[in-house]
């Protein structure tokens, strides 16, 4: 009688056991991203790497004609795990400038 009902339910415990080791997968894997630039020139500022961030934080600087401005900001909450560049080098626009993860 048990093994009729483990044959019969088998494929949902199948399903059941298969989603929930999915989502432990995804709740554990971390996704990283790209920070690009979105203006051309000297990096005068960066971000620390390992500083947690949210959305919008500003990353990078770099220098104008008419001062500072920012080049790169956070595309997403997360932790700034390398940052590419340092204060004087030349940065173009679209260029990878950090990276993070959530």
């Amino acid at each position: 009688m048990i093994f009729m009902l483990i044959k019969k339910y088998l494929p949902f415990i199948f399903v059941t056991v298969l989603l929930f080791t999915a989502g432990l997968a995804m709740k554990f894997t971390t996704v990283d991203v790209e920070a690009k630039a979105v203006l051309s020139g000297e990096v005068s500022w960066t971000i620390n790497k390992g500083e947690t961030v949210t959305e919008g934080t500003e990353l990078i600087r770099i220098r104008t004609l008419t001062g500072e401005i920012t080049a790169a900001r956070a595309p997403m909450k997360g932790k700034v795990i390398e940052v590419m560049v340092q204060p004087g080098d030349e940065v173009k626009r679209g260029a990878v400038v950090a990276k993070m993860t959530e």
